[in-house]
């Protein structure tokens, strides 16, 4: 399907990765996720890939892994529950430096919250929600296109830096139709195979730009897994250089080459008297606010996220250099609000709502007028 499309952004979603060649999708159904499941179902099928319907999400991500290092690019879709009890395999398919996707459709609140409404609080659980130290990618659309645009993305980036990729919608953004352009042909990246000798290959010595190539299962390399630390032969090791190099390279392969990720986007004058920086369907909201708020004197700068993490704080830093004063939009308690005040901008402030509903236009106009008075005279 090409060209000019009326899509729901989970079908949006559903569409990129068939696009970035996806074959392979494993999950459980969740709301407000599901429609990426039911459609992978009819979908994958007709073109010779798999869809299974795992047990819980702790089966569906290990699936996914399997799947990967079989040589298939896999993915599969969640919301807040199921991405808890995903984390253990995340850790393993980043240590084990497996290529893979995780749609996460965020709702409201922790445990099971309510499963119908939209939230953005999986922020932190999605960088911090397996143990140890590590680095993760993760991007977030705030419109239908972004979904299908960023899931490509996201698989290109997951085979570019061989780890996990995780696509952070919204349920107001899963579920809203927009017209979707859908290209004939995308920009893919696909995985680097081995090559050389068979006899004494090491599948985790770093090649380029830090990452291994290792083979798939099947290939006449030998291919040990583990989320054990392990040597570049992928034997076990309890030394400590070799486990000190190993987390420093997972970490120093996404982290020392964050230009290659989606750059925030800004929009607005150039010296704005406030910036305002968001992500999701909440930049919808304050890229609405600045359009209506010019007529009435205020001129106010949107800085749309498209990376959540690694957080670019370099670019953040960089265009809120523009504004004495800063607003941070999100639908949770000051998620991406501390990491905007590691990054230097301390004076930044929270616009936050924890209660099911969406951060408005008129509440974005309204608090800037009252919160950033100082700023306008």
């Amino acid at each position: 399907m090409t060209g000019n499309q009326f899509l729901q952004g989970n079908e949006a979603c559903t569409y990129g990765g068939l696009a970035a060649g996806a074959l392979f999708f494993a999950g459980y159904p969740i709301s407000p996720a599901t429609e990426i499941a039911e459609l992978c179902s009819n979908l994958l099928p007709a073109k010779g890939g798999v869809f299974i319907q795992m047990e819980d999400e702790i089966a569906s991500i290990a699936a996914v892994i399997g799947a990967s290092l079989g040589g298939m690019k896999a993915f599969t879709a969640t919301s807040g529950p199921g991405l808890s009890l995903m984390q253990e395999n995340i850790g393993l398919a980043i240590m084990a430096e497996v290529p893979c996707v995780i749609i996460n459709v965020q709702r409201f609140g922790l445990s099971t919250g309510i499963a119908t409404q939209p939230g953005q609080s999986d922020i932190m659980a999605t960088r911090w929600g397996t143990h140890g130290d590590h680095s993760i990618i993760a991007l977030a659309p705030s419109s239908v296109q972004e979904c299908f645009d960023l899931t490509v993305e996201a698989f290109n980036l997951a085979e570019r830096f061989r780890t996990p990729v995780v696509v952070l919608t919204d349920a107001v953004i899963a579920h809203l139709r927009e017209s979707v352009y859908i290209p004939e042909q995308v920009k893919i990246i696909n995985r680097t195979r081995p090559s050389g000798p068979v006899e004494g290959y090491r599948p985790y010595a770093p090649g380029e730009n830090l990452v291994p190539v290792p083979p798939n299962f099947g290939d006449e390399y030998i291919l040990r897994v583990t989320g054990l630390v392990h040597d570049e032969y992928g034997y076990s090791s309890d030394n400590p250089d070799v486990g000190g190099q190993l987390v420093n390279r997972l970490i120093d392969k996404i982290e020392n080459y964050t230009r290659e990720l989606p750059q925030p986007e800004y929009t607005g004058p150039e010296n704005p008297d406030v910036i305002i920086i968001s992500y999701g369907i909440s930049a919808r909201s304050a890229l609405a606010a600045a359009r209506r708020i010019r007529c009435q004197g205020i001129s106010l700068g949107v800085l749309k996220l498209k990376t959540i993490w690694p957080f670019p704080e370099q670019a953040v830093a960089k265009i809120c250099a523009r504004a004495p004063r800063v607003v941070v939009a999100e639908m949770n308690k000051g998620q991406i609000l501390r990491e905007v005040k590691a990054a230097g901008i301390t004076r930044a402030i929270g616009l936050n709502r924890t209660d099911t509903r969406v951060i408005m236009p008129g509440e974005i106009i309204s608090y800037v007028k009252e919160r950033c008075a100082c700023a306008t005279g």
